[in-house]
């Protein structure tokens, strides 16, 4: 019975959503002398397909080189194509004007499975290199963090009342 339950709780551990890895993870190497976007990449590199409806964390970070200088303004949109061929609509934006590095996550609910589009502009008053990082992770539904943790809460109970039996 011990090991049954070890296999149970190791099993709802490992379909857990918090176990999954990024399903999408790019590193883009750039370059830029004043402005620079992600219309100059390949389709491949700032788009992506989700297989299911449901919320995702987009994240992206922008990592200067050594000796980069700042950014002087950026703006990134997450759009998603309805249906192939269609123009991409917006779903989050972010505007940022700042230092020489940059970090967000946008969150989104994805309604339906299909094609999606990241899009980031940046200036610079001076020349900037370094890498552009994003990945787009699930997000855990709140019902499945509850079941997980009464599951987690019974086998504590369980380990107590049989330590206290003792």
């Amino acid at each position: 019975m011990k090991r049954l339950l070890a296999y149970v709780a190791a099993t709802l551990l490992a379909l857990s959503p918090l176990s999954q890895a990024a399903l999408i993870q790019q590193d883009i190497s750039i370059s830029s002398n004043g402005a620079w976007s992600t219309s100059l990449l390949p389709d491949a590199l700032h788009q992506f397909s989700l297989n299911a409806a449901g919320p995702y964390a987009f994240n992206f970070t922008l990592t200067p080189n050594a000796g980069a200088n700042n950014i002087a303004s950026l703006h990134s949109v997450l759009s998603r194509q309805t249906q192939p061929g269609a123009s991409f609509t917006e779903i989050a934006a972010t505007p940022y004007v700042g230092s020489n590095s940059f970090s967000a996550s946008l969150n989104f609910d994805a309604p339906a499975a299909g094609n999606y589009d990241f899009y980031l502009a940046f200036t610079n008053f001076q020349p900037w290199n370094g890498t552009l990082s994003y990945s787009v992770n699930p997000v855990p539904e709140p019902t499945t963090m509850a079941l997980l943790g009464l599951g987690g809460g019974a086998l504590a109970w369980r380990q107590r009342r049989r330590k206290q039996s003792k």
